[in-house]
């Protein structure tokens, strides 16, 4: 890959940064991250992935750094879709605790086949990158389409979901079709650049943004939604101006 880079991709990987950045840095100030402890892992990820790629993109952008990123990417979307399911269905009725399984059985079994098979792929002799490049897109639209499934579900059932999770769940989507229809029509760096920083927008102003009200009483939150209930009594004790939980 060459070592001359446009005006443009230093714009576009700077704003990836950044709104990296704040994405975590709203997560963590208005306490959501126990919403989806698994996706500031993803977030640290595109951190890690963004700025080796901003400093020095002439020694990172190579084969061997993309798919290893590309690999590590597909797993924490696994871990990110594992835990949304189970947080959202465990407290359900036993049918959808069955789904709840299955969901994350299917992923994990994904991540599963994704780091044993790498390696292998890796060492090959007969290494092909664009073959196991598309094995890796195949388990991040998978796991994309299964969040798909999931919402649609948990929607037509009247599932009870946290705000923080259905947006984790609709930006990850997004992500997973920007990649598709690049990989689909041959669209480059600056589509998939543009596409993943308007789902970092998105998801750093509903990080920010006040929390929304909800309709559950405190004894469904504490069933249903026990973090959300942590993170709601906390913003009511700063609003008030009172100590929060193990303050003095």
């Amino acid at each position: 890959m060459g070592a001359h880079y446009p005006l443009a991709y230093w714009l576009l990987r700077g704003t990836y940064a950044l709104l990296t950045v704040a994405v975590l840095a709203g997560m963590l100030r208005q306490r959501r991250a126990s919403a989806c402890y698994s996706f500031q892992g993803f977030l640290a990820l595109q951190l890690l992935v963004a700025v080796p790629g901003l400093l020095d993109p002439a020694t990172w952008w190579n084969w061997r750094w993309v798919l290893l990123t590309d690999a590590l990417e597909a797993v924490a979307l696994v871990l990110v879709a594992v835990e949304l399911v189970h947080k959202a269905l465990r407290a359900m009725p036993p049918g959808f605790r069955l789904v709840s399984r299955l969901c994350a059985g299917v992923l994990l079994v994904t991540g599963v086949v994704l780091v044993v098979l790498l390696p292998r792929l890796w060492s090959n002799p007969a290494f092909d990158p664009d073959l196991t490049r598309a094995f890796i897109g195949g388990c991040v639209y998978g796991a994309c389409l299964l969040f798909l499934a999931f919402m649609t579900t948990a929607l037509y059932a009247h599932v009870p979901i946290d705000p923080v999770q259905r947006d984790i769940a609709t930006g990850l989507f997004i992500w997973g079709g920007v990649a598709a229809i690049s990989a689909l029509t041959m669209q480059g760096y600056m589509f998939v650049a543009i596409g993943l920083n308007m789902v970092l927008a998105f998801w750093a102003y509903q990080a920010w943004r006040p929390e929304e009200p909800t309709g559950l009483s405190r004894r469904a939150l504490a069933t249903f939604q026990p973090w959300r209930l942590a993170r709601i009594q906390w913003g009511r004790s700063v609003d008030q101006g009172l100590p929060t939980q193990g303050g003095r």
